[in-house]
């Protein structure tokens, strides 16, 4: 995902209007993202190569073929509990799980 950030703002660098709906979209705003998708539609269209760069990396990313390197780091003292999980889809149940059920009626 960073590299294709990467590579987008790389492209729209210069592009004053497209710089700023970027770091707008960056920051969750739906419109500027919208935006953003506009720019790179006519880019895609003018710059076959880039398009095909762009398009390897987004399959790349789908496919799961890009593997998450990052560091997770914890230090737990005094007895503490801790977990860390990277989750990228499906259900986690993570730490102390205790169920308890009434005992059935009689």
């Amino acid at each position: 995902m960073d590299e294709l950030r990467k590579k987008i703002w790389g492209k729209l660098r210069g592009n004053l209007k497209a710089e700023t709906a970027l770091v707008a979209a960056e920051k969750g705003s739906k419109p500027d993202l919208d935006r953003v998708a506009a720019y790179l539609q006519v880019i895609l269209h003018e710059e076959p190569e880039f398009a095909k760069e762009v398009e390897t990396l987004a399959r790349e990313i789908q496919a799961g073929k890009i593997v998450d390197k990052s560091n997770m780091t914890q230090i737990n003292q005094d007895n503490a509990k801790g977990w860390q999980t990277k989750v990228e889809g499906g259900t986690v149940y993570q730490g102390d799980i205790n169920i308890h059920h009434a005992p059935p009626n009689s």
